[in-house]
């Protein structure tokens, strides 16, 4: 803002904040340009190719700074525009809450704090194309709904129940980094029960989903016990192998034990 850019804290630290969680990361948005941050911040770097972020590297941490995307790019995904192009790229309205800590004031377009306070997850693109065009909204918004105890909507639900099987076509990749958010969250138990309930478990991870229908000898119970205790214990710290352990432990002794 010293050097003349508009720039917010934006996305999931805004929400946090309003529920009175302490976010982990912050991540940041402004008018400014990717190659005018990388000149602004020497301990920057450019990252993406689809759409370019910038990460600034703070005292081991990592700001991760986005430019405003315009809301009709034509096909091209590096095309910036406005605060308000930007807010309609979001996907869900506690996603889309810009706060400015200078001004302490947060700019809401679409409702946003009024959802957080009704304790619900809105979606904020049309349910006819919300998760044709990026299904893994699917696993975030019931990880919004599980961790923050947030309704989601009838037909919130109603569409992921009959689109689901999208997930399929999502590389291991990003399920992957999914499933790692999921583990670190602190309320792993709560989401993958969601999931399980809504049918959004089984093209995420087949084999566990079918573990958990066939429950054999307390199966079930075992895992989510489990997840708990990791729940319990979890810190930013921990490594992503020792995140896995608890994940497969209960699974691997089952295959044992036939």
């Amino acid at each position: 803002k010293s050097a003349g850019f508009s720039a917010y804290i934006v996305g999931g630290a805004v929400r946090d904040l309003l529920v009175g969680r302490t976010p982990k990361d912050f991540d940041v948005v402004t008018d400014a340009h990717p190659r005018q941050l990388k000149r602004l911040f020497r301990n920057s770097r450019i990252i993406g190719k689809r759409f370019r972020l910038v990460h600034i590297y703070f005292h081991e941490k990592i700001i991760e700074v986005s430019t405003f995307r315009a809301l009709d790019a034509g096909g091209e995904s590096n095309v910036y525009g406005t605060i308000q192009d930007d807010v309609q790229r979001r996907d869900f309205t506690l996603n889309a809450l810009y706060y400015c800590p200078i001004e302490g004031i947060i700019i809401d377009y679409i409702g946003g704090v009024r959802d957080i306070r009704k304790r619900m997850v809105k979606p904020l693109i049309p349910l006819k194309t919300i998760f044709t065009e990026d299904p893994v909204r699917m696993v975030r918004a019931v990880k919004y709904s599980a961790a923050l105890e947030f309704r989601l909507p009838f037909l919130l639900r109603y569409k992921m129940r009959s689109q689901a099987g999208l997930l399929e076509g999502i590389s291991s990749s990003r399920l992957t980094e999914e499933l790692f958010k999921i583990l670190q969250s602190g309320s792993s138990a709560r989401i993958f029960r969601s999931m399980y309930d809504l049918g959004v478990l089984r093209p995420f991870m087949p084999a566990l989903a079918e573990a958990l229908k066939n429950d054999r000898d307390g199966y079930r119970a075992r895992f989510f016990a489990t997840l708990e205790g990791l729940d319990s214990t979890i810190e930013d710290s921990m490594e992503r192998h020792r995140l896995v352990l608890p994940l497969v432990k209960d699974y691997v002794e089952a295959l044992i034990k036939e």
